[in-house]
């Protein structure tokens, strides 16, 4: 494996060093997107879900929804931050309640494959913002993940738990996310050059399977029926980016199970959306 990644590195390298010009014009651009767009959309909700998780508040909450038996409410509350927050900030979240032993390991991998996807700010604020599909989308997708969610997810048995409180350093992990998302935002767009023969819009497409969101964003200014259902299956599926942003920061993340479910979540969508427009 080691000479595998050694490998992989060093053409990375040669192809650097080739197409030294212009990767760096086309980084510089990314890196407008990042602090303009990433930051201002993804940190807010990163620092305060840091916030949240530090002061322990959510055992609380736990602990008064499984006596009145309610759990289905808190597990609604973690979905729905799970969505808002997207990868990579939401992993926090999921390690978070995987070690203060609220959810196990197999409940962390279904919520994870089944809501970890590009965050719906970002979406909805930067990729959609002025898209005729947009509501839409966010509304099929909404319902398509729920859907694979509630078909995976195995009923827990009445038992109590023992909860572990954990502390978290709020700077660190808010600061090491975004760190995170800029290291594998600007090795995997150097890429592009990879699909960049193929004829618009589908070397955004595959590009954006690399690394999604200046690809997305292209594909969403393209007005075409083409372009509008490559995106669509695009903002479902994630990208190879994301997926190693996961594996950067989560303590049990099943990638096989992952890349299964989002494959089966973005066709649905992408199936649904194409037949009502």
């Amino acid at each position: 494996m080691k000479k595998i990644i050694g490998g992989f590195l060093l053409l990375y390298l040669i192809y650097l060093f080739i197409f030294n010009k212009e990767v760096t014009f086309y980084l510089s651009n990314i890196s407008n997107i990042f602090f303009i767009k990433y930051i201002a959309s993804l940190f807010p909700f990163i620092l305060i879900t840091n916030l949240f998780l530090n002061s322990n508040v959510l055992i609380d909450i736990h602990k008064f929804l499984i006596s009145k038996r309610l759990h289905f409410i808190f597990d609604i509350f973690t979905i729905v931050l799970i969505i808002l927050i997207g990868v990579p900030g939401n992993i926090n979240l999921l390690n978070y309640l995987n070690k203060t032993n609220i959810i196990n390991k197999k409940k962390y991998n279904n919520l994870l494959s089944s809501f970890g996807g590009i965050s719906f700010p970002f979406i909805y604020l930067v990729i959609l913002i002025d898209h005729q599909i947009k509501y839409l989308f966010i509304i099929i997708l909404i319902i398509i993940q729920s859907t694979v969610y509630l078909l995976s997810q195995s009923e827990d048995k009445n038992q109590s738990i023992n909860y572990y409180p954990y502390k978290i350093d709020i700077i660190k992990h808010s600061l090491f996310s975004l760190g995170v998302i800029l290291f594998y935002l600007l090795t995997l767009s150097s890429l592009y050059l990879v699909f960049n023969y193929l004829p618009i819009p589908y070397n955004y497409f595959f590009n954006g399977l690399i690394e999604f969101s200046i690809n997305s964003i292209n594909l969403s200014n393209i007005n075409s029926l083409t372009s509008t259902i490559l995106l669509c299956f695009l903002l479902s599926f994630t990208s190879i980016s994301l997926i190693l942003q996961i594996k950067s920061l989560s303590i049990d993340f099943n990638i096989t199970n992952y890349i299964k479910k989002r494959a089966v979540i973005a066709l649905l969508v992408t199936f649904i959306i194409f037949l009502l427009i």
